[in-house]
C-alpha cells in the first residue's frame, strides 16, 4: 500500500474513533478570553489530559485555534459537522507524526504551517 493510502487510512480511523470522543461547545464558550479558558480546562478534564503550566499555555493557543476551526466550518453549509476530540490541542504536524506515519518532524521540513498554529488565520499576529 502505498505512503498516501497508508496516512488516508491512519487519518479516517483516527477521526471515526474521534467522533466517539468528542466534546462539545457552544458560542458563549468564545465569546472571551476567559470563557476559552473554561473550555479549555473543561475539555482537559473531559479527555484527561495533564500538562503542566507552560505547555498548557502553549496548547491553550493551539485549542483556541482548533475550536475557532471547528466553528467556523460548523455555520457553513456543510453535509458535516466538525467536532473536538481528544486531539484538539494538536497541530496539525503535530498529529500527522504523531499518529499518521508523518515523518515531517524527524526530517526537519517546515510544514506549510510555519507558526505551529492549526489555522494561519487564529495565529499570532
Amino acid at each position: 500500500m502505498e505512503l498516501g493510502k497508508v496516512v488516508l487510512v491512519a487519518v479516517s480511523l483516527a477521526l471515526v474513533l474521534g467522533v466517539a470522543e468528542s466534546f462539545d461547545f457552544c458560542e458563549e464558550d468564545l465569546a472571551t478570553e476567559e470563557s476559552l479558558w473554561d473550555l479549555y480546562e473543561r475539555w482537559r478534564s473531559h479527555h484527561t489530559v495533564t500538562r503542566d503550566l507552560q505547555e498548557k499555555h502553549k496548547r491553550f493557543n493551539v485549542f483556541k485555534a482548533n475550536v475557532h476551526h471547528v466553528h467556523k466550518v460548523n455555520k457553513m453549509d456543510r453535509p458535516y459537522k466538525l467536532r473536538l476530540n481528544k486531539f484538539a490541542d494538536m497541530t496539525n504536524l503535530e498529529f500527522r507524526s504523531s499518529f499518521a506515519g508523518s515523518n515531517d518532524l524527524e526530517m526537519g521540513r517546515p510544514s506549510s504551517d510555519a507558526t505551529g498554529f492549526a489555522r494561519q488565520e487564529y495565529g499570532p499576529q
